[in-house]
């Protein structure tokens, strides 16, 4: 049992972590807690979706049976995908009912987006973090919604996932220093780095990755540049843009000056391996957001806990934070830190 005056001193260590922490403008690493704070359904909801909606042909009942069969045995979308060896024709269908139902999410997003009735605390964030001298921000992520970059255009800053602009964009992925967005002087653009793709990436066989408006019809030939759980995540990922986004974050997470990763469940292998190199090399500030610490969180705090270092997790009505010197954690009562929105606010992070 911590008393009072300690467990006062720990909180106020746990805020002091991770205030230093965005005050380094750190690299943001976003997963889908992030989104689903927003009303993104999560992997739980797709998997559910998928078994509601994927319509198999008959040569591929007996595959599509046993993957379902799998989901019903408590394993989750990744497992079953890792387990039942999806054919081609099945993995369409996955991947195009996947950006379908994520679409749907984020439609409903953008339009309380644009009437103001919701804010997005990333936007806060980039006003924030854009008072520094820094001309680009970085984000990482797993998600493929465009949350991030609807948040860097409602605060009113470019952003630059790779493509370039207008109605029909084309993959050239250059970072924003050496792109088409520095002719003017004063410009400031959040790098958004999308290791598993977006739901308006398309590519056949014979073209370069386009970004298509969302109400385009596209051609037959062409497929959603998404990569699902599974194996063949590992092998989609070797080609482009994937290769080269891949790239790109790569070099974000190796010079970071730290990690503010919300929502984000540390079990993603584009992503784990610079940023516990970074840690172990330079020990820079990180904090975690998170509803849920999954298992890979706890594995990393385990192994890569040190001074700078915060977790916040929900905890019933309230938040428990996690820091080097207090592993069990301390409450903040009836305080959300655990979101971005309940930590910015804590901070005295503002709206502008």
């Amino acid at each position: 049992m911590v008393d009072m005056p300690a467990a006062e001193a720990e909180r106020q260590l746990a805020l002091r972590i991770a205030s230093e922490c965005i005050a380094d403008v750190p690299v943001i690493v976003l997963g889908s807690g992030a989104s689903c704070a927003y009303g993104i359904r999560g992997m739980l909801q797709l998997s559910e979706y998928l078994v509601e909606h994927v319509a198999p042909e008959h040569k591929d009942i007996e595959c599509w049976e046993a993957f379902k069969a799998e989901l019903a045995g408590h394993s989750d979308l990744e497992e079953a995908l890792h387990k039942v060896a999806i054919n081609d024709r099945l993995h369409r269908q996955i991947v195009g009912l996947t950006r379908r139902m994520i679409l749907e999410d984020e439609r409903l997003i953008y339009d309380k987006l644009v009437i103001g009735e919701i804010d997005l605390s990333l936007s806060r964030l980039f006003r924030h973090l854009f008072q520094s001298t820094h001309k680009v921000l970085h984000v990482v992520t797993t998600n493929y919604d465009r949350l991030v970059e609807y948040a860097a255009c409602h605060a009113k800053f470019r952003c630059n996932t790779g493509f370039t602009d207008g109605a029909l964009r084309h993959f050239h992925c250059q970072k924003s220093e050496i792109s088409h967005y520095t002719r003017p002087a004063n410009f400031r653009c959040v790098d958004i780095w999308k290791v598993h793709g977006s739901i308006d990436w398309f590519q056949n066989a014979t073209t370069t990755p386009l970004g298509l408006l969302d109400y385009a019809t596209p051609p037959e030939t062409f497929s959603p540049l998404i990569v699902t759980p599974g194996v063949a995540k590992y092998s989609r990922t070797h080609q482009e843009p994937f290769r080269s986004v891949i790239t790109f974050a790569d070099g974000a997470l190796s010079s970071a000056r730290g990690f503010l990763c919300v929502g984000y469940g540390f079990s993603d292998d584009h992503i784990e391996p610079k940023l516990i190199q970074r840690s172990n090399d330079m020990r820079p500030p990180i904090a975690i957001l998170a509803r849920t610490l999954r298992p890979g969180a706890k594995k990393f705090l385990s192994e890569q806990m040190h001074s700078k270092v915060v977790a916040f997790e929900k905890d019933g009505n309230g938040t428990r934070a996690f820091t080097e010197r207090h592993k069990d954690g301390v409450l903040f009562q009836g305080e959300e830190l655990w979101s971005l929105e309940g930590l910015l606010l804590k901070l005295g992070i503002q709206q502008r």
